[in-house]
Order: structure tokens, then C-alpha cells, then sequence
């Protein structure tokens, strides 16, 4: 319908202006001014751990909305058995707020992900009104 095209148009515009301001406002931050670049570059050289994998993922869907599920699919896969306790705890904070948009069954995915290898940390113990 009518309707339905011109909010699509909207909602693209609105992505392509945020888009925009994110990059001129990065510019003068990163090395290079090219903000594309020093995600690849700070990803070769730091995106190991689930912290930075995490970062690099807000980052990426910040500069393109429509990739947040495909980054949170990488946090989701991220292997848990090299991720550290501190950095479970400040993905998980973060999902909680919203960010990447999860759904309360990928946060519920998380934490059984995480509790796999913490299960004596109370933050990731499975919710009850939640499906197994």
C-alpha cells in the first residue's frame, strides 16, 4: 500500500541519516577517518574475546541497523569456553538494555550459554517463566 512504502522510505532515510551523522562524527576518532576500516583493523587485532566481538557488533549495527541480527547471531555463536566471566556479565547488562534489539529468548539462549561455563554465577541461571 501507500502507507506502507512511504514509512519503509522513512525508516530508510531515517537509518541512512544516522548513518551518516555516526560516520562524520567518527571520522575525527578513528585512524584514517574511515570508520569501515578501523572496524576490520580493530578486529583483526583485538576481536577475540566475547567483550570485543560484542563491541564490534554495537559498532557495526549502529553504522547499519539492519545488521543488528547478524551480530547478534556473532555473539550468540561466539565459542563460551574461551569467553571470561566479566565479560559474560557486561554482554549480558547489555542485551538486558537493548542492545543489538534481542528478543527474551535470545537473551534466555545467552545465559544458558554462559552458564554452561559459569554455572555457580547467579546472572545466568535459566528463568523460569522462560521455555526450555
Amino acid at each position: 500500500s501507500k502507507m506502507s512504502i512511504s514509512l519503509k522510505q522513512w525508516y530508510q532515510r531515517r537509518v541512512r541519516v544516522v548513518r551518516e551523522i555516526v560516520e562524520s562524527e567518527m571520522e575525527g576518532l578513528v585512524p584514517g577517518g574511515k570508520v569501515e576500516e578501523w572496524l576490520e583493523s580493530y578486529t583483526a587485532d583485538h576481536g577475540d574475546g566475547l567483550q570485543q566481538t560484542f563491541t564490534v557488533g554495537c559498532a557495526r549495527a549502529f553504522l547499519d541497523v539492519e545488521c543488528s541480527s547478524e551480530q547478534l547471531t556473532t555473539v550468540l555463536s561466539f565459542d563460551f569456553k574461551t569467553a571470561d566471566l566479566p565479560s559474560c556479565l557486561y554482554v549480558l547488562e547489555r542485551l538486558q538494555r537493548g542492545s543489538l534489539t534481542p528478543t527474551s529468548e535470545q537473551i534466555a539462549t545467552f545465559k544458558k550459554l554462559a552458564h554452561q561455563s559459569f554455572p555457580m554465577c547467579p546472572s545466568f541461571r535459566p528463568d523460569k517463566d522462560i521455555q526450555r
